[in-house]
């Protein structure tokens, strides 16, 4: 008998917009930076029900966050596409490449039909959001575990036009006995 992996956990929330706490939007975060990412969203809002633009975002404002962060162009036509805009330096670091600039199906050649793509694809067509967190395992295969939370920004404050995302790669030197055991 083999033990599959453990699956990870997944949270969506069908209408970001409308979240009022951290506790709506990512609840089961594990990392305090998502949970920092999740309020600075929150706070990002021109008001309740609206969603934020890229122009609201200050990086002055989350300098411990830079590293992680991303932000991902969301092209509607002729077909939804998606295109890296920026990526942190420890995302950069993690994969050994910078996609800046690249689109998403291009730079990743399993993009396409992945949990990725379809969750960038609800999070840009109805302003969802969608949390992603230990255990699980991805690529580069040194990574023990990722969590990840992905937010919609719309510049007329409906239409979503961008992601921002923050991504943490934690690799098993950088845990003791204790977090890998909490986090199993």
């Amino acid at each position: 008998m083999t033990n599959a992996p453990p699956q990870p956990a997944e949270h969506i929330v069908p209408r970001a917009a409308e979240a009022r706490s951290i506790a709506e939007l990512a609840p089961h975060a594990v990392d305090p930076r998502i949970a920092a990412f999740a309020v600075y969203w929150l706070r990002l809002r021109p008001e309740p029900g609206a969603l934020p633009s890229r122009a609201r975002i200050d990086p002055v404002d989350v300098p411990k966050l830079l590293p992680i962060l991303y932000l991902v162009d969301v092209l509607h036509a002729p077909r939804l596409r998606f295109r890296w805009r920026l990526r942190g330096t420890d995302l950069v670091r993690a994969v050994g490449e910078d996609y800046t600039g690249r689109f998403l199906d291009e730079a990743h050649p399993r993009f396409e039909g992945s949990r990725a793509e379809t969750q960038f694809r609800a999070v840009a067509a109805g302003g969802s959001c969608w949390w992603l967190g230990p255990p699980t395992s991805t690529n580069p295969p040194d990574v023990l575990y990722v969590e990840r939370l992905v937010l919609p920004l719309a510049a007329d404050g409906r239409t979503v036009d961008m992601l921002i995302g923050a991504t943490i790669f934690t690799h098993p030197w950088q845990m003791g006995a204790e977090d890998a055991r909490r986090r199993a």
